[in-house]
């Protein structure tokens, strides 16, 4: 479960659960039975794209923070990934390789982590909602949503399964890199 997801899950469990509070005690809503809080995702578009827009945002400052830390560099990235396996992170690593070589041409005062690191997050955090964007064209069928209760039956808004895949080898990585450190 990601952390974002846990989080909503905790808030549901504190609305519903809790034997001190009624939920019409944290909504002046006349319909609270028409929020869907057992459902497992959000019910509206903006929910959902709220939930994946942290995950993503999320990923890019926990690689982000990897590299300030010193904990991860260009050649741990490229081992604990295993590029061989991941195409698109090859694709991405071979853009920013290419566009650090067009600034490095005459200027000598590049940090060429510090770039490294800048262009990855920019890079991933465009690779993941590009493919949020496309798996969501894929998946917005008529039938998922339902018009009488305004509300998405099935999630729309999420990762494609390569997608997921690279999101799960990032987040295992900082996990074990940054978040199991005794620095951190």
């Amino acid at each position: 479960m990601k952390d974002g997801a846990s989080i909503i899950k905790v808030q549901k469990h504190f609305i519903k659960d809790s034997p001190d509070y009624d939920i019409e005690d944290f909504f002046n809503y006349p319909y609270s039975d028409k929020l869907s809080l057992d459902s497992e995702h959000s019910i509206t578009l903006e929910g959902q794209v709220v939930a994946i827009a942290d995950e993503i945002a999320q990923r890019a400052l926990d690689i982000d923070d990897a590299f300030k830390s010193g904990k991860i560099n260009h050649d741990t990235f490229y081992k604990l990934c295993d590029f061989r396996s991941k195409p698109e992170l090859i694709e991405i690593d071979k853009e920013i390789k290419k566009d650090m070589n067009k600034s490095e041409n005459g200027n000598l005062l590049i940090d060429y982590n510090d770039m490294y690191r800048a262009q990855l997050c920019s890079k991933i955090i465009s690779y993941f909602i590009d493919d949020v964007v496309n798996t969501f064209k894929s998946n917005r069928h008529p039938e998922l949503f339902n018009q009488k209760e305004h509300k998405w039956t099935k999630k729309v808004i999420h990762f494609s399964e390569t997608a997921m895949r690279i999101n799960d080898i990032l987040d295992n990585m900082i996990k074990q890199l940054v978040l199991n450190s005794a620095e951190v």
